[in-house]
């Protein structure tokens, strides 16, 4: 994960917005998720099993998801991070970029907004 992702979701969580980090492995997820953590001193990070979150005092929350859950039902994230594409199908791609603001790492040093 390069710094620049990090500081982006920081930059989002500081400023009270809800975050998915989306990934094919769960354990992928909450690798960057304690990659945060470790970066945002101010944030308080919940790092049981299934409950993985870090919240911020500005109201702002990040929490992991896989793409082959139906974990966005019923939720409305003011962005989602996609990790890695393997598994989130064209018709999941297509309903999570019209919903939500989409950001995907592609390379180490290159972000896409969609």
């Amino acid at each position: 994960m390069n710094r620049y992702v990090l500081d982006g979701l920081a930059a989002d969580l500081a400023s009270g917005k809800s975050v998915y980090l989306v990934s094919a492995r769960h354990t992928d997820a909450v690798r960057v998720l304690r990659l945060l953590a470790d970066h945002m001193l101010d944030a308080k990070a919940q790092l049981a099993a299934g409950a993985e979150r870090i919240t911020h005092p500005s109201g702002g929350v990040v929490r992991v998801a896989t793409a082959h859950s139906d974990t966005f039902r019923g939720v409305s994230p003011d962005v989602v991070v996609i990790l890695d594409e393997y598994g989130l199908g064209p018709k999941k791609r297509v309903a999570l970029a019209e919903a939500f603001e989409i950001i995907r790492a592609v390379r180490p040093l290159e972000l896409i907004r969609f």
